[in-house]
Protein backbone atom coordinates (compact mmCIF):
# COMPACT_ATOMS: atom_id res chain seq x y z
CA UNK A 1 0.00 0.00 0.00
CA UNK A 2 1.64 3.47 -1.14
CA UNK A 3 0.67 6.20 1.97
CA UNK A 4 1.37 9.84 0.87
CA UNK A 5 1.17 12.48 3.94
CA UNK A 6 1.06 15.73 3.72
CA UNK A 7 0.83 18.20 6.96
CA UNK A 8 0.24 22.10 5.99
CA UNK A 9 0.81 24.27 8.82
CA UNK A 10 1.58 22.09 11.47
CA UNK A 11 5.17 21.29 13.54
CA UNK A 12 6.73 18.21 13.25
CA UNK A 13 5.85 16.92 9.84
CA UNK A 14 8.26 14.07 10.49
CA UNK A 15 6.54 13.05 13.87
CA UNK A 16 3.12 13.49 12.08
CA UNK A 17 4.37 11.40 9.08
CA UNK A 18 5.49 8.70 10.75
CA UNK A 19 2.52 8.77 13.23
CA UNK A 20 -0.04 8.87 10.14
CA UNK A 21 1.77 6.42 8.36
CA UNK A 22 1.87 3.56 11.61
CA UNK A 23 -1.94 4.51 11.73
CA UNK A 24 -2.66 4.03 8.01
CA UNK A 25 -0.87 0.66 7.95
CA UNK A 26 -2.05 -0.93 11.19
CA UNK A 27 -6.10 0.26 9.89
CA UNK A 28 -5.85 -0.62 6.82
CA UNK A 29 -3.57 -3.59 7.19
CA UNK A 30 -5.94 -6.05 5.99
CA UNK A 31 -7.58 -3.83 2.67
CA UNK A 32 -3.99 -3.60 1.40
CA UNK A 33 -4.66 -5.83 -1.88
CA UNK A 34 -7.52 -3.73 -2.34
CA UNK A 35 -6.01 -0.21 -2.27
CA UNK A 36 -3.64 1.08 -4.82
CA UNK A 37 -2.77 4.49 -2.58
CA UNK A 38 -3.79 6.54 0.30
CA UNK A 39 -3.48 10.16 0.62
CA UNK A 40 -3.55 11.69 3.58
CA UNK A 41 -3.50 15.94 4.02
CA UNK A 42 -3.61 17.11 7.83
CA UNK A 43 -3.90 21.15 7.71
CA UNK A 44 -4.17 24.10 10.97
CA UNK A 45 -7.49 25.49 9.83
CA UNK A 46 -7.78 27.99 12.76
CA UNK A 47 -4.01 28.94 13.11
CA UNK A 48 -3.48 30.72 16.59
CA UNK A 49 -7.00 31.32 17.12
CA UNK A 50 -7.38 28.08 18.84
CA UNK A 51 -10.30 26.31 18.77
CA UNK A 52 -11.04 23.03 16.26
CA UNK A 53 -7.67 23.28 14.66
CA UNK A 54 -6.48 19.87 12.81
CA UNK A 55 -8.24 18.93 9.51
CA UNK A 56 -7.53 15.78 8.72
CA UNK A 57 -8.52 14.43 4.80
CA UNK A 58 -7.86 10.77 4.01
CA UNK A 59 -8.51 9.34 0.47
CA UNK A 60 -8.06 5.58 -0.34
CA UNK A 61 -7.26 4.92 -4.18
CA UNK A 62 -9.02 1.48 -5.03
CA UNK A 63 -7.14 -0.95 -7.52
CA UNK A 64 -10.75 -1.46 -9.30
CA UNK A 65 -11.35 1.55 -9.55
CA UNK A 66 -13.24 4.36 -7.35
CA UNK A 67 -11.80 5.86 -4.08
CA UNK A 68 -13.19 6.05 -0.74
CA UNK A 69 -12.58 9.90 0.65
CA UNK A 70 -13.38 11.43 4.59
CA UNK A 71 -13.29 14.10 6.71
CA UNK A 72 -11.77 14.27 10.59
CA UNK A 73 -11.34 17.04 12.66
CA UNK A 74 -9.94 17.03 16.48
CA UNK A 75 -8.14 20.26 18.43
CA UNK A 76 -5.30 17.62 18.85
CA UNK A 77 -3.30 16.60 15.47
CA UNK A 78 -1.99 12.97 16.43
CA UNK A 79 -5.88 12.37 17.35
CA UNK A 80 -7.30 13.76 13.89
CA UNK A 81 -5.06 11.74 12.27
CA UNK A 82 -6.06 8.63 14.28
CA UNK A 83 -9.51 9.34 13.81
CA UNK A 84 -9.27 9.94 10.13
CA UNK A 85 -7.72 6.21 9.79
CA UNK A 86 -10.39 4.32 11.88
CA UNK A 87 -13.07 6.08 9.23
CA UNK A 88 -11.28 5.21 6.64
CA UNK A 89 -11.26 1.64 7.71
CA UNK A 90 -15.00 2.08 8.36
CA UNK A 91 -16.08 3.31 5.29
CA UNK A 92 -13.62 0.89 3.16
CA UNK A 93 -15.18 -1.61 5.59
CA UNK A 94 -18.72 -0.52 4.47
CA UNK A 95 -17.77 -0.32 0.90
CA UNK A 96 -16.35 -4.09 1.12
CA UNK A 97 -18.83 -5.40 3.27
CA UNK A 98 -21.15 -8.54 2.89
CA UNK A 99 -22.06 -9.43 -0.73
CA UNK A 100 -24.21 -12.04 -1.54
CA UNK A 101 -23.54 -14.11 -4.27
CA UNK A 102 -25.65 -16.83 -5.63
CA UNK A 103 -27.36 -16.98 -2.44
CA UNK A 104 -23.80 -17.50 -0.64
CA UNK A 105 -22.73 -14.56 1.65
CA UNK A 106 -19.44 -14.07 1.02
CA UNK A 107 -17.31 -11.85 3.69
CA UNK A 108 -15.10 -9.10 2.12
CA UNK A 109 -15.46 -10.22 -1.62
Amino acid sequence: MNVRFAAVGMGNSAALESHASDGLNASLGRFAHRLQRVEMRLRDVNGPKGGVDACCVAIAQLKRGGRVAIRATDADAYRAIDKAAHTLRDAIRRRYGDISHHGATIRGA
